[in-house]
């Protein structure tokens, strides 16, 4: 692995880390969320990253070690399932955008 890789490896991380630390925190906009979510986008898609893998790595910072469980309804949808739903369209949107 080159200094490169690790470089872009531990940028990921960290924008990974930043996102995960702002879910966590009370009274953060969602716009503060929205922006991280993009920065991660365009870090991984500048580095080459299939949008499978972006995907997954919003995933895995919205929901930590959580499992995502499919709700019945929308009643019973989670603000952790709904915040995903939310960043994962972000995520897209910005991919492709």
């Amino acid at each position: 692995m080159t200094d490169d890789t690790r470089g872009g490896a531990n940028q990921t991380d960290a924008l990974k880390n930043q996102l995960s630390q702002a879910l966590i925190k009370s009274g953060i906009e969602q716009d503060k969320i929205r922006e991280l979510v993009c920065a991660l986008v365009d870090h991984m898609k500048s580095e080459g990253a299939e949008p499978e893998k972006v995907v997954i790595a919003v995933k895995s910072a919205v929901l930590g070690d959580a499992t995502a469980k499919a709700a019945p309804d929308s009643a019973h949808i989670t603000e952790t399932e709904k915040m995903l739903q939310r960043a994962l369209r972000w995520c897209i949107e910005r991919y492709y955008g």
